[in-house]
């Protein structure tokens, strides 16, 4: 699913994970979906501050902002590290 439909479509199923985990701050926290919610929020944040360190010299390399890359790669992790690769790899080499 290298084409930028796919990684759309991945990104709506990481978008709706997010919204789940984030919701369930806003439930009654004594039922097992709210916990299961919180651990997998908190989660995401560490898998995804990890992939932002481990991305950086090559987000780095790509243009635009890197404020705009960690909020890329905060949501959608390797998803988004994917298409900075893919743009890198597109462009020539000088």
């Amino acid at each position: 699913m290298e084409s930028a439909s796919g990684r759309r479509l991945l990104k709506m199923g990481v978008g709706l994970t997010w919204l789940f985990a984030l919701g369930s701050f806003f439930v009654a926290t004594d039922t097992t979906l709210a916990w299961l919610g919180q651990r997998l929020f908190a989660l995401l944040l560490v898998v995804h501050a990890i992939e932002f360190c481990v991305f950086l010299p090559t987000l780095r390399r790509h243009t635009g902002s890197l404020l705009g890359h960690w909020v890329g790669v905060m949501l959608f992790g390797v998803i988004h590290f994917a298409g900075v690769r893919q743009e890198l790899e597109a462009e020539p080499s000088s």
